[in-house]
């Protein structure tokens, strides 16, 4: 009996696992042709809640490099689909110094991977194709 009640618990929890993995790609934008970007707080509150991973972009409207990254990197179906597997959140440097600040962000475009309580893992200084 001890044997049977051990399995269901088990199979219990894998499909609590698998449930909620589905519900929070659900709840994840829909995923189309492009990146899908949001603002810091939105996206931050949004991986605290689900504990996934964020990709910050710092990026500014007068960087030549950033523009670039836009056309020819962001748009590429790899990296896009890369990047369903992040809260994706986009800062402008000239706007939200605060948060710039407390990346040290010293160039645009940075891109900052971090956990969900926004600890960063690793970050990408410039452009690179």
């Amino acid at each position: 009996m001890s044997r049977f009640s051990r399995t269901t618990v088990v199979l219990l929890g894998i499909g609590v696992i698998v449930a909620g993995v589905v519900a929070v790609q659900l709840a994840k934008p829909a995923g189309g042709s492009e990146i899908t970007w949001t603002d810091f707080e939105e996206g931050m509150a949004y991986a605290r809640k689900n504990n996934l991973p964020v990709m910050i972009e710092f990026s500014t409207t007068w960087c030549g490099w950033c523009k670039k990254l836009k056309k020819e990197v962001y748009t590429v179906p790899e990296v896009i689909q890369f990047s369903r597997n992040f809260v994706c959140i986009t800062v402008d440097g000239d706007k939200e110094k605060a948060i710039v600040g407390r990346y040290k962000v010293r160039g645009y475009p940075t891109i900052v991977f971090a956990n969900s309580l926004g600890e960063e893992a690793h970050r990408i200084g410039g452009f690179m194709p």
